[in-house]
Order: C-alpha cells, then sequence, then structure tokens
C-alpha cells in the first residue's frame, strides 16, 4: 500500500503554478492559437513567466480569468503585447489589477494595432484605471470590445471613458455594468461624447429601476444623432429593502470568497470523497464541484460565466440584454455548465440515449456523466474501478460497482433525464489519489 503524500499550502501553491505555467508553454510550442488557462492560480510570477515566451507566437486568444493576477503580472504582458503581432483577444477577468496595472494596459493599447477584445471584469480599476483606459482609447483605432464590469468605477470614470471615446472610430461595445456610476454616470457619459464622432454601438450599465425615466428623460435634451441615445444597454435592479425583524428569508449579497462546504466522509467510500449537499438552487455548482472533487467554482463565477453568455446572445441577435438569461432564481442552465467545464479545459456534449448500452460503449473513453432530472444537475463520476453518485441532494454518495452501472443507467434513462458525456481529464481530489496508492 503506498502513502498519499500532502503538500503544505505554499508549497502546493507553488506546485500548480509551474503545472499550470508548463502546460500553456507546451500549447505554445504546439502553435495553438486560443489558450484558456482560467483558475490555475498563475499569480504574478506565473504570468511573467508566460509573458516571456508570448511575443514571437501566433497566438490568437488568451484567456487568464481567475488567476490572481495583479499589477506586476500585466505589467509583463503589457509590455509583451507590442511584439504580439497576431493576438486579438485578451482576457484578464476576474484577478487583481489596479490603477497601476491598468496604467500598463493602457500604454499597450496605444502602441498595439492589433487587439480587438480587452476583458478586465471583476478588478479593482476604479476611476484612476478608468481615466488611464481613457487615455489610450483616444489614440487607439483598433480595440472593438472591452468589457470593465465590476470594477469600482464611479460617475467620475464613466466622464473620463466617454470624453476618450469622443472621436474613437473603433470601439463599439463598452461594458459597464455593476460599477457604481449611478445617474450621474451615464448622463456625464453621454454629454462627454455629444458631438463626437464615436462607433460605439453598445454601452452596457447598472442603474436603479426607478432611475430609468430620468435618464431617458436626459438624454432626449442632448442632440438627436447622440451615439449613447442608440447605443444603452441599461440593465435595471430593484433597491432591496432592508431586513425586519420578521424571519423571513432574504436575497444574501454574494461574496467572492469560496466558503468550502462539508466533506461527507463514509467508511464504506474511498476515503477523502467529496461532497457537496445541496443548498438553495445552487445544483449546477454542487454537480461542478462534486465532479471535479473540489470547490473549484463559486456561484459568483457561474454568474459572471451567465453573464458572459447573455452578452454573446444579444450581439448576436442585435438586441438589448435582459436580466439572468443563463442564470435564474431556480439555478443556471447547461449552456454555463458548458462554459465553466472548458474554462478548465473540458468538453461536454449532450449524448442523447436511449440505452445504457449505447452509454456503456464508450465509457473506457469517460470519466464522469452529469444527468439532469426535473431541472436538477448531478455528476455520476468514476473514481478507481467503481462509479458514483455525488448527487447533492443525498446523505452521502453512492458507490455504483462496474455490474451494478447497466442498471442504474436503465433506471436513469427510463425516466424524464438527459444524459451528458463529459470528455477531457478531470483533476484527481483525494479519494482518486488514495484509491492509487
Amino acid at each position: 500500500m503506498g502513502v498519499c503524500a500532502s503538500l503544505d499550502p505554499p508549497q502546493k501553491h507553488i506546485v500548480e503554478q509551474q503545472q499550470a505555467v508548463a502546460d500553456v508553454l507546451k500549447l505554445l510550442r504546439n502553435h495553438t492559437e486560443d489558450i484558456a488557462c482560467n483558475g490555475r492560480n498563475l499569480r504574478n510570477q506565473g504570468t511573467i513567466d508566460v509573458a516571456k515566451k508570448l511575443g514571437s507566437s501566433r497566438l490568437r486568444s488568451l484567456r487568464l480569468r481567475s488567476n490572481e493576477i495583479g499589477d506586476a503580472g500585466v505589467k509583463a504582458l503589457a509590455m509583451t503585447l507590442c511584439e504580439c503581432r497576431c493576438l486579438r483577444v485578451l482576457d484578464l477577468g476576474l484577478n487583481c489589477i489596479g490603477g497601476n496595472g491598468a496604467s500598463y494596459l493602457a500604454i499597450a493599447l496605444e502602441e498595439n494595432p492589433f487587439l480587438t477584445s480587452l476583458s478586465l471584469t471583476s478588478n479593482r480599476l476604479g476611476d484612476v484605471g478608468a481615466s488611464r483606459l481613457a487615455d489610450a482609447l483616444s489614440k487607439n483605432t483598433q480595440l472593438q470590445d472591452l468589457f470593465v464590469e465590476d470594477n469600482r468605477i464611479t460617475s467620475r470614470g464613466a466622464a473620463s471613458l466617454g470624453r476618450g471615446l469622443v472621436n474613437n472610430h473603433a470601439l463599439q461595445v463598452l461594458w459597464m455594468i455593476d460599477n457604481p456610476i449611478g445617474l450621474a454616470g451615464v448622463i456625464s457619459f453621454a454629454k462627454s461624447m455629444d458631438g463626437g464622432h464615436s462607433s460605439l454601438t453598445k454601452f452596457g450599465f447598472t442603474v436603479e429601476t426607478d432611475q430609468m425615466k430620468t435618464i431617458l428623460a436626459e438624454l432626449e435634451h442632448l442632440s438627436p444623432n447622440n451615439i449613447v441615445r442608440q447605443a444603452i444597454v441599461p440593465m435595471t435592479r430593484t433597491k432591496v429593502k432592508p431586513p425586519t425583524a420578521i424571519t423571513e428569508e432574504l436575497p444574501v449579497p454574494m461574496k467572492r470568497a469560496k466558503v468550502k462546504p462539508p466533506i461527507v466522509i463514509n467508511e464504506e467510500l474511498p476515503e477523502g470523497l467529496y461532497h457537496e449537499k445541496q443548498q438553495g438552487s445552487l445544483c449546477a455548482m454542487h454537480c461542478l464541484n462534486n465532479l471535479l472533487q473540489g470547490p473549484v467554482f463559486s456561484e459568483w463565477q457561474l454568474r459572471e460565466f451567465a453573464k458572459c453568455l447573455d452578452f454573446e446572445e444579444s450581439r448576436l441577435s442585435c438586441s438589448g440584454m435582459g436580466d439572468d438569461g443563463n442564470a435564474s432564481d431556480a439555478g443556471f442552465n447547461v449552456q454555463v455548465i458548458i462554459s465553466a467545464l472548458r474554462s478548465i479545459g473540458c468538453a461536454i456534449e449532450l449524448q442523447q440515449v436511449k440505452h445504457s448500452r449505447e452509454v456503456l460503449e464508450q465509457l473506457e473513453l469517460l470519466q464522469a456523466l452529469i444527468c439532469n432530472q426535473n431541472k436538477h444537475w448531478f455528476a455520476v463520476r468514476q473514481i478507481g474501478d467503481d462509479w458514483f453518485d455525488l448527487n447533492s441532494v443525498l446523505d452521502s454518495p453512492i458507490r455504483i460497482k462496474k455490474p451494478e452501472l447497466t442498471e442504474y443507467l436503465n433506471d436513469a434513462l427510463a425516466g424524464e433525464q438527459s444524459v451528458f458525456l463529459v470528455r477531457g481529464e478531470l483533476q484527481d481530489g483525494d479519494a482518486a489519489m488514495s484509491v492509487r496508492a
């Protein structure tokens, strides 16, 4: 029997970072054009190591979401951007980029004539960062999409961006939702661009529901050809009343910090088997985390995927964007699950099957299944020689021996249930490692 060695948190982080860098560099050596390295703990040092190899690459799309990248890492990327003649899409969402980092990116935007899409969603740009980007936009002639949602930008930052776009003929989409720009910010932005020659077609922002009439009335006073009047895509929200003494459930604001749900360990199950229990309408999150054997995704991250999907769908349909298209009070749809898995290198496809044999024929190529029954998501995963039903509504996971798998699938497929086959290499949790040992 082997021994399963555990790493101290700092050492574990370094190992994860080195592995992530090695994976990206391998893809670059293979001349991969689109790389997504999301949630891999690259941090500043890992980003610096990756940036050194980007200059001469053929990379067209680089997505480094949720890697705790700060200003130092962004500085290294910005210095390389001027040499990346092929790079068109750069996604640095859900990191730790502040005003200084925005300054480095602004310099790169002034000198890089190739980048067409930049996402800085959920960072810490603030008004200082918005002002730096605005200066760059006044000179940039190529960037078409800029996403700066959830960046602590106020009305001052919005006005700066408006001034930067007055004579910008390239930018078509500016997404600023979940920033406290308020009524004053929207009006300042519109007035800053009045009489300009911007090419903006979509300007997304968030305001309180009761402010929309005032905004529309104010815009009527601007010139008829003011571009903001045609470009606005408002995301309205209603103020939540403060809690009362009555013991009723009220909406709980989302927090970025991940809270590890309880791990359920059964004496008859592999040691360390990860199992999240059902909370609210978060079955999609529990399904993904149980599948990946750890708290990989949070509710907040899944909502970010949903927002991106909503925007892409609205852009393709050339229509306005409504709230919660891919996320609702009932949970997340399959597109959000697909986006989440693809962000870590897994592919998912819906397998339309009428008999368990059709799944069993491909079982040797699979590690897991995702099932949906009556709008409830849950995962079934292989660990060692056996399979485990990791449904979040169960008190503990259920072991499924291979001889029993056929009967299990027959029962599942007999009802109103969809089965998805998960393709791609899944990370090993403690249970898988202990079984191998």
